[in-house]
């Protein structure tokens, strides 16, 4: 019993608590940390992402103006200005020039002296052949040019006649033998850019080869240097014989007018 005179206070009795609620706000405290570390994640990557990006744009930047200032076909108005003309004689390579210098050489080349056309008499070929005698005018036999002996040369008969200018292209035939006998022995030796000298009656005319080649007997009078006419030309085709066989292909020397040296009389 309590005492008279005194006041009973009543006494507070601890609140019963929840053992959910903590665990609930530990709950969430973990899902916001989780959240929260995979935003930053999220937002380093993308970060170094741009830093590379960046970076190498700005790395070709640094080069180029370590390197010195940019070439002119990289910059704008290079590219937009108009590029230089050039005229057609100065641009190498080109059709034009090519028929520009022809001309010029046409137009410097000293002009031939002039010599009457006359049937050949003897000729000299390089350092192979001296002297080589001519036997009558010779005329295609079955579309082939047959030498009536190996030890003569022969114009043909229906083409042109040596001289300055001369009538047309001079194609002579020729052969050579294993018996040493042949008009044109030591042919295949002769090269381009040697010289041949063909006399006439009237004039001593020199030659420079500017070809020589292997051609079957029966094509020769369908090469187009044989077939072209020209005033300045020199072909002359030379059969192989052992002993009275034909043998093997034909040599077939063509050669230009370069001088003409008319006799005096």
């Amino acid at each position: 019993m309590p005492y008279a005179g005194t006041v009973a206070t009543p006494r507070l009795l601890p609140m019963p608590t929840s053992h959910r609620a903590p665990r609930r706000s530990a709950h969430l405290l973990r899902i916001l940390a989780i959240v929260l570390a995979v935003v930053l994640v999220i937002a380093a990557a993308a970060y170094v992402g741009l830093g590379l990006l960046t970076g190498s744009g700005d790395e070709s930047v640094g080069s180029s103006s370590a390197t010195g200032p940019a070439s002119p076909s990289a910059s704008p108005s290079a590219r937009t200005s108009p590029s230089p003309t050039r005229g057609p004689t100065t641009e190498p390579g080109t059709k034009k020039t090519k028929k520009a210098t022809k001309r010029a050489r046409k137009r410097t080349a000293p002009a031939l002296t002039k010599a009457p056309a006359s049937p050949p008499h003897a000729i000299s070929i390089g350092r192979a052949i001296a002297n080589a005698p001519f036997g009558n005018a010779l005329s295609p036999t079955s579309g082939r040019l047959i030498p009536d002996a190996v030890d003569e040369l022969q114009r043909l008969g229906d083409r042109g006649i040596p001289g300055s200018p001369g009538t047309d292209t001079v194609v002579l035939v020729g052969a050579s033998s294993t018996s040493g006998r042949g008009a044109l022995d030591g042919i295949d030796a002769v090269k381009r850019g040697e010289s041949i000298v063909l006399e006439t009656q009237d004039a001593k005319l020199t030659y420079r080869v500017t070809s020589t080649e292997d051609v079957a007997a029966s094509s020769v009078l369908s090469l187009p240097a044989v077939t072209a006419k020209r005033t300045d030309r020199l072909v002359i085709d030379c059969a192989h014989y052992d002993n009275s066989q034909r043998t093997g292909a034909d040599r077939v020397l063509v050669a230009k007018l370069v001088k003409a040296q008319p006799f005096r009389p």
